[in-house]
């Protein structure tokens, strides 16, 4: 049995893929451990996983405070000290990242005690600052998108590292109610733009969907508790229930959201955070599964003065193409599989 370090986080969507790759080495009978920030989502899933976890700092740069570097690197620096005691601790066998600030002081530790391999993984077409600041010390870059391997010529291409789950849906089910119904997330912190609009426009949008709201943590509206039609919620660990329960959607542009989206032939709006707020990264994503077809998006401001309902009944209407645009996307091979496979091939090397 080897033991494996993951980390990532910040959001769902980088804790997500380190917690699945960790679940699919303890169905293989290794043992994983789980680093990221204290009072994290991070540590919240993996509480719900059942995954060890240990707290350490973590630097996180605010794009809009340029003096928040120099906060940032000593966070990182702690971080990476804390991360070095629980690594020569547990003698991991390797490590694997998934992204988000709380990677970096793990992959500064596993380098600095000769750990490998050290694996980290781009979700997005392009890579973050974290994955960018981890990738000199890594052993390996896994790709969720195949045209980031031609950026980064030591990138391994694996597909999207999605929940098993979620592909268990019958395509030919009848909408709920004889209504569709609409999910509306903005990843796992919440959006209050997509919120907002969604509050404004239920009495227009309630006679033709059935609407299921994650709205983020303390983003509830107790004014539209009991409304007939509408359901909202902080967070919802189970997603993939929701998921597979949904007829359309409307979500922001993150990679792993977009992926569960067309993997499971659920049309959607999708809503990119914008530059003012991001590095673009969202909107990448949304114009690569443009050109394919799988994917209507719009930016959040044209979002937010547009009217939502026809923009939802046109996606209602196209579903049928969109679904067969997104027929072809399926990935090959399990990524869960491929990096598992990474990680056990320098054990597999180490006793030969």
């Amino acid at each position: 049995m080897a033991t494996y370090i993951f980390a990532g986080g910040g959001s769902a969507g980088h804790a997500l893929p380190g917690i699945r790759i960790a679940e699919t080495m303890c169905a293989q009978g290794h043992k994983a451990v789980f680093v990221g920030s204290r009072a994290s989502i991070e540590e919240r899933l993996c509480a719900h996983h059942g995954i060890p976890f240990h707290a350490v700092n973590t630097g996180r740069l605010n794009r809009t405070r340029r003096l928040s570097v120099f906060g940032a690197a000593f966070r990182t620096l702690q971080g990476a000290l804390q991360a070095r005691a629980v690594l020569r601790r547990i003698r991991p066998d390797g490590v694997f990242c998934s992204g988000g600030f709380a990677s970096v002081p793990v992959v500064l530790a596993a380098r600095s005690l000769g750990v490998r391999p050290i694996v980290t993984h781009a979700c997005d077409l392009g890579l973050g600052l974290a994955n960018r600041m981890c990738l000199p010390f890594a052993t390996h870059l896994t790709c969720t998108f195949a045209d980031t391997c031609n950026t980064f010529p030591m990138g391994n291409f694996v597909g999207p590292i999605v929940d098993p789950e979620i592909l268990a849906r019958d395509e030919d089910a009848a909408p709920r109610n004889g209504k569709p119904r609409l999910l509306v997330y903005g990843g796992s912190l919440g959006a209050a733009a997509i919120n907002d609009k969604l509050r404004r426009s239920l009495p227009e949008l309630l006679p033709d969907f059935d609407v299921f709201h994650v709205c983020g943590q303390s983003r509830l509206d107790p004014g539209l508790d009991g409304l007939r039609g509408y359901e909202q919620h902080e967070y919802v660990m189970a997603f993939s229930d929701v998921l597979k329960a949904s007829d359309i959607a409307i979500c922001r542009g993150g990679s792993g959201s977009l992926w569960e989206l067309v993997l499971t032939g659920t049309p959607h709006l999708a809503v990119p955070l914008p530059l003012s707020v991001s590095r673009g990264d969202q909107i990448e994503n949304c114009r690569h599964f443009e050109t394919i077809g799988a994917t209507r998006w719009m930016d959040q401001d044209t979002f937010l003065a547009a009217p939502l309902v026809p923009a939802l009944r046109g996606l209602w209407d196209e579903r049928h193409t969109i679904r067969a645009a997104m027929c072809a996307v399926a990935p090959e091979r399990p990524a869960a599989q491929a990096i598992s496979d990474i990680l056990q091939g320098q054990l597999h090397a180490d006793r030969h």
